[in-house]
């Protein structure tokens, strides 16, 4: 493989999905499409399928990678390799999954993305996903990232040309 795996995480509303999308229209990179149990995915460049289905390509060994969170079923597609070939590949994971991510992918980093609470709050009330009871649990969860991960920490709280500009500088710095 000559790209690399670049996990974009972070807390719910932090615009993981946003920043993906701008940073793969600015640069050569590849956004990978995950697999979703959601009935719904708005907003989200997602695979929507049952759980049966699934659990029929999880067993059938479809994916590099699959986690259960808030409900759902995830998954990433085994032909990421394939992708990664090519080039660099952007992927929406859980902070859960990054340490069986790395061991599966040479060269795998992680960009963790961060804002203020009121930040994240105003942005989770717009999209509409959750009520406030589930929107308040978001904001409550903390998950700390695990050691020894090649990690860039960017603050999105602000213009998202910031934040793609602080990302590409990280991913692409130039060599003297």
């Amino acid at each position: 493989m000559s790209g690399r795996l670049i996990a974009v995480v972070g807390p719910s509303g932090v615009g993981k999905d946003t920043v993906m999308r701008a940073l793969a229209a600015r640069a050569e990179l590849g956004l990978v499409r995950r697999v979703i149990t959601r009935t719904d995915a708005v907003g989200e460049d997602c695979d929507v399928v049952s759980a049966d289905a699934f659990a029929r390509r999880r067993a059938a060994g479809a994916f590099l990678l699959d986690w259960e969170a808030h409900g759902l079923s995830y998954g990433i597609p085994v032909e990421v390799r394939a992708a990664l070939a090519e080039r660099d590949m952007l992927v929406n994971l859980s902070r859960r999954v990054l340490e069986r991510a790395a061991a599966l992918v040479p060269g795998f980093m992680v960009i963790s993305l961060t804002a203020a609470p009121e930040v994240l709050a105003e942005r989770l009330a717009a999209r509409g996903r959750e009520d406030a009871a589930d929107q308040a649990r978001r904001l409550a969860r903390r998950v700390e990232l695990p050691e020894g991960l090649h990690v860039v920490e960017i603050d999105n709280g602000g213009p998202l040309e910031r934040t793609v500009e602080t990302a590409l500088a990280a991913l692409y710095p130039v060599r003297a």
